[in-house]
């Protein structure tokens, strides 16, 4: 058995592949037990959005299209092959014959047209992925907006079960990344005869509704290479091959245990003593140590996004109280205020580079990244004062939030001195558990907050899409007509140039 410690900064396509090699569960010692990068959040595809779930979901399910473990490039998955049309616009999926649930039922096109439909209903963080698919936005819209639009009509939406083994899907314009995100969990097929009713009640206000989570305990109905064979909440996961998966052959593993550790002290003991076999996620503290030993077990891969700090840009903060942060030059000031390159050199050392970007820079070929904000104090200053904050007089009280981890809280302490010693403003931090964290952002019940992204597929589109107005993920609640509409010409734009020159315009 391999063991390895590891600090997962490489890309999430690589990451998830490699769950292909991950098995399930008996009552016998695992052939791999790990530490994921923190507990799951929800093991609902249509609604997951965080890494740690995404992983898992890449055990127990398939989509049209999976991620090759090795190049990372889409190949077929529960779809053997598809046609695409002259113009880039329709999708034709053939489904394997040999695709089953995990309770012997086959997949069908009917599944994945029952999850699509789920996830439109039921918004998400990546519910505007779909947004790709002609009539799915307008369709959406309807069902959470009922007062501003038509009624809804899912027949106008360019997803059809043309039979049970064929789905036929029709685009706005051709997406070049398409089968890449078909293998991507918002994508993925659900078992309707196993799920129950999810709706429980819809907010009067914001129209979000909230989900009945069973269907994702024991016994989920699963049409990946793993099956969930138990989940001990905050102690273990545990998975087992699927018998029933149609590739279940190159499946090397018969049973994995996924370790719930939230210490990362505790989670390097249990490696250190062969309590478990891989850590995903190693305590920054302990990674700064095992960089000086030049250990074997002891990886470090490099990245697919960005670490960065995001402010509530609506009016009012959640208590009411008026937002300094709705004013641009606030924001340009705080980001000016802080020295991002001694956050890399002495705080967190496993090798991450300060930026000035969003989009990290030499990813995407033909990307070039405009000029972003650097550090300087003197302008800093004067745009505070500007904006009627002069010397840091008169701001009112934000807090910074983030979910408890010593490294956010660590880079935390030291910009919130940074900007109080550069502009004259206290600024309070707050950690807290996971959970709580990432429902406080997604119900943009923060002032500031730690954020971070990576990216989903291979198009600067993965990173510009999160701010788009009709976004799920746009946390910050950040609008820009100019930006909308230039992420909107680059996805209709042909010409890849002309795309990658509109896509930098957006950044910028």
């Amino acid at each position: 058995m391999f063991r390895l410690l590891s600090i997962p900064l490489g890309l999430l396509i690589l990451l998830t592949g490699a769950m292909v090699w991950s098995g399930g569960l008996t009552e016998r010692r695992a052939d791999l037990r790990w530490i994921n990068a923190g507990d799951p959040k929800t093991l609902d595809p249509g609604q997951m959005s965080w890494g740690q779930d995404i992983r898992l979901a890449n055990a127990l399910w398939e989509g049209l299209y999976r991620f090759d473990s090795s190049t990372s490039q889409p190949q077929p998955g529960v779809a053997d092959r598809v046609e695409i049309s002259d113009d880039g616009r329709v999708y034709t999926f053939h489904l394997r014959s040999d695709a089953r649930w995990s309770n012997g039922d086959a997949v069908t096109a009917g599944d994945f047209v029952f999850a699509w439909k789920r996830v439109l209903d039921q918004p998400a963080s990546y519910t505007s992925l779909l947004f790709y698919i002609d009539g799915a936005q307008t369709y959406s819209n309807a069902i959470t907006h009922p007062e501003l639009s038509n009624a809804a009509d899912f027949s106008t939406v360019g997803i059809e079960a043309v039979s049970n083994t064929i789905l036929r899907v029709r685009l706005r314009h051709p997406v070049p990344f398409f089968l890449d995100l078909c293998a991507f969990p918002t994508f993925f097929p659900l078992h309707e005869q196993s799920i129950q009713s999810d709706l429980i009640r819809r907010d009067a206000k914001t129209n979000r509704i909230t989900l009945r989570p069973g269907f994702t305990k024991p016994p989920l109905v699963s049409n990946g290479p793993f099956v969930m064979d138990d989940w001990r909440y905050k102690q273990r996961i545990r998975l087992k091959r699927n018998e029933q998966y149609w590739d279940h052959d190159a499946v090397g593993l018969e049973v994995i245990d996924v370790i719930s550790a939230e210490n990362g002290f505790a989670a390097f003991q249990m490696y250190e003593t062969g309590a478990v076999d891989w850590i995903a996620d190693v305590n920054p503290e302990i990674a700064a140590k095992l960089i000086a030993t030049d250990r074997d077990d002891f990886k470090i891969f490099t990245g697919f996004g960005t670490y960065y700090y995001e402010f509530l840009c609506e009016p009012t903060l959640p208590d009411g109280r008026a937002n300094p942060f709705a004013d641009v030059r606030v924001r340009r000031a705080f980001a000016m205020a802080f020295d991002k390159a001694t956050v890399t050199s002495n705080i967190v050392i496993t090798g991450e580079t300060a930026t000035q970007n969003y989009i990290p820079r030499g990813v995407f070929e033909g990307y070039e990244s405009p000029a972003g904000i650097g550090l300087d104090v003197p302008a800093a200053q004067k745009l505070l004062a500007e904006a009627g904050y002069p010397g840091g007089r008169g701001f009112p009280q934000v807090t910074l939030l983030y979910n408890s981890n010593a490294g956010h809280e660590r880079i935390g302490e030291y910009i919130r001195r940074q900007w109080a010693d550069n502009l004259g403003v206290e600024v309070a931090l707050e950690g807290v558990e996971v959970k709580v964290f990432g429902a406080l952002k997604e119900q943009k019940k923060f002032h500031i907050c730690r954020s971070s992204w990576i990216g989903d597929y291979p198009d600067p589109s993965t990173f510009t899409d999160k701010y788009r107005s009709f976004s799920e993920n746009n946390d910050a609640a950040w609008k820009n007509d100019e930006y909308d509409r230039l992420c909107e010409a680059a996805g209709r734009e042909s010409d890849a140039a002309a795309r990658m020159k509109l896509y930098q315009q957006a950044e910028s």
